[in-house]
Parts: structure tokens; sequence; C-alpha cells
């Protein structure tokens, strides 16, 4: 069986080169859904990692032995490895025995979140309450505060959003997913907007493990699809290129290597998720916060928006070209010039911001 690189697939082309689309081009029927497709190529490049067998022939050998006592060997896992079969319970259990926490990861909550695009209240709350004791603890904590009268003028709880981003991982997906989802079903539009932006940088923070695990793009592209669709707050939503989003998060893990703090192999998990987080916040540099951060969108097009409102949405183009212009050629640190926010100069730069350090050129953004 020919091997397919899933990490620069679409969602189509997974759906179609993975034999799970229904009907048209492939003609192969089944009953499962595209999601079964990805959690699956998640949890087969999770055993390579955890094992450091590389291929399908030596993990069905490690795995199932018994396989190879007729001859020829089953080739299960070259199926596991391209989505197309769910692997057995038995067998799931035979991986976590060897490597613990892969089973979570298969059957976690967030593929069963994703896939069901329509949910009640009620679903909601018993969702949040069968999330992993760390985000947990997050979410009672800052409810309490909440309850107890802290104030905030903030559309969406800032330090909760941090909290997430500091334990970035499927359970703060799972997380920010459904507050978006509660807050759209109770008519907030404006901050299931503002949860729709940190959706878009959890999956920017969370992008090197997902392109690791051979899922970043088909994943990305579904949530937008199931989540993030018919989103919007006075006809205006946050947005991501599609077809930028390998390259943002490429550009940023290069930006991990440039932290003078800690060297990037010397940092752990939750401190690549800090300083991400703070990249994007534009720490380290306004281009990375204006290249990596979702821009706004007009999402009406029956309607035009009003002139102060396009302005604004325009801006966000020109800082969003801007920045990755600048990243094209260097850097640029500082807060963007006047002729950014014109629009007549996106390649304006300060001449005392010139760039030290040079990193790779990512390719200029475009719209």
């Amino acid at each position: 069986m020919q091997i397919v690189d899933l990490k620069e697939l679409s969602l189509a082309e997974f759906s179609l080169k993975m034999a799970l689309s229904r009907g048209g081009a492939s003609r192969v029927r089944t009953r499962r859904d595209v999601t079964d497709g990805l959690r699956t190529v998640f949890w087969y490049r999770g055993v390579e990692e955890r094992t450091g067998l590389r291929s399908a022939y030596a993990l069905e050998m490690h795995f199932e032995p018994e396989s190879f006592s007729a001859g020829s060997p089953r080739k299960k896992w070259g199926k596991y490895r391209c989505g197309i079969h769910v692997p057995t319970e038995g067998l799931v259990n035979r991986v976590e025995a060897e490597c613990p926490g892969l089973r979570r990861e298969l059957n976690h909550l967030v593929w069963q979140i994703v896939k069901q695009c329509e949910t009640s209240l009620h679903q909601i709350e018993l969702w949040l309450g069968q999330l992993g004791p760390s985000v947990q603890e997050v979410l009672q904590r800052r409810d309490k505060l909440r309850q107890a009268g802290e104030s905030t003028h903030a559309v969406i709880d800032r330090r909760l959003v941090a909290s997430l981003e500091r334990r970035a991982g499927l359970d703060a997906l799972a997380a920010i997913i459904l507050l978006l989802r509660r807050a759209h079903l109770t008519g907030k539009t404006n901050e299931a907007h503002e949860w729709g932006r940190n959706l878009y940088r959890m999956l920017t923070i969370l992008g090197i493990t997902l392109r690791r695990r051979g899922i970043a793009q088909p994943f990305f592209e579904l949530i937008e699809r199931n989540v993030m669709a018919d989103l919007n707050h006075q006809g205006i939503r946050y947005w991501l290129p599609t077809q930028q989003y390998r390259q943002t998060v490429l550009s940023l893990c290069n930006a991990l290597y440039h932290i003078k703090d800690v060297p990037y192999r010397s940092m752990s998990a939750e401190q690549k998720n800090v300083y991400m987080s703070k990249i994007l916040n534009g720490c380290y540099g306004w281009d990375y916060k204006f290249a990596f951060n979702p821009i706004k969108q007009w999402a009406s097009p029956a309607t035009s928006p009003l002139p102060d409102i396009l302005k604004d949405l325009q801006i966000s183009i020109w800082l969003y070209q801007w920045a990755w212009n600048m990243l094209s050629i260097g850097s640029h640190r500082q807060f963007p010039p006047a002729e950014v926010f014109l629009g007549t100069n996106l390649w304006a730069r300060e001449q005392e911001d010139w760039p030290s350090l040079h990193r790779p050129d990512p390719p200029t953004a475009t719209i």
C-alpha cells in the first residue's frame, strides 16, 4: 500500500485519499465520519512517537506478532496510518499497556464535540464536566471568582483564556469550543465572537503537535466547517486564511527557536505553550503579533459594512499583510509605522529596527 503523508492534505484531500468521502468521487461507502479518520491518524502517530517504530510493518510486528504466524501480515496498521480503519478496543488496550494515555487521545471528547455540529446547553454542561482535571480546576476556579463578584470589563474572561493557553491540549481545545457554543446558543454573539478568536489562537498554538501527528490542515478545516460556520457579531467574524495556516504554524515554531530565555530543546511542553502565547501577544515583536493572530472579515455578503467598520476591516488586513512582509525580510519588532495604517506602504519600517537576527524567509501572506 502506498504511504501517504497526511500532514499537508486539505480536508477534501484527506476525505478522498483516505476513502472517507460519502459518495461522489470516492465509491467507498462508509458509516464513519471523517473525524474517525483524523483521530485514528492522531493515535497512530502517537504510537510511532512513543515506541520509536516508524513503519506500519514494525508496529504490527511489535503489537500483533500473531498476524505473521500464518505467513503474511494482515497489514492492518497501514490502514490505521491512513485513517481508513479505527483500531479495535482490544488492540487499543494492548497499546495502552505500553503507551499510557493514547487510549484517551483516541477516544477524547473533542472528536465527538467537533463531529456533532448541533448540541444543547445541557449537553455542553455535561461535556464541560468531563474534561481533564487540569482544565476542570481552571474552569471551576474562574467560575467561583465570577460568582464572588470579581469585576471585569472584558467581553470574555482573559485570565481564563491565558490559563487555557498555558494548558494547550485536547482538553483546552474542547473547553474553548464548548464555551464558544454556549455563548452562541445563549445569544451572546460578542462573547462567541471573541471565543472564536481564541479558538484560532489555540489551533495555532497546537499546530506544531497537530502537524507532528499528521492532521493539522484537515483538522483546522474541519473545525472551521463544523464550529466556526455562521459565527459572527454584527456582521464581523475572525478569520485565519486557510492556505496560510501551515505557514503560520511553521513560523511560530521558528519564533520559539529565537527565544533567548530558554533553549528550544530545553523547553517543557508547558513552557512552549507559555512562550507561544507570549509571541501571539506581541511580547517578542509586533510582526509576530499581527502575522499569527486571526484578522477581521466581513461575514455578511448580502450587505455592506458601514464606512467606519470597513476602514477597521481594511486596517486589519493591511497589518496582517505588513507583518508577513516583515517576516519575509527578517523582522520588525517595533509598532508598525503610520504608513501601514493608511495602507500607503505595507513594507514600511523604522530604520533603526533593521534586524540583527535574521529569520528564515516565510512567503508573503496573500488574502
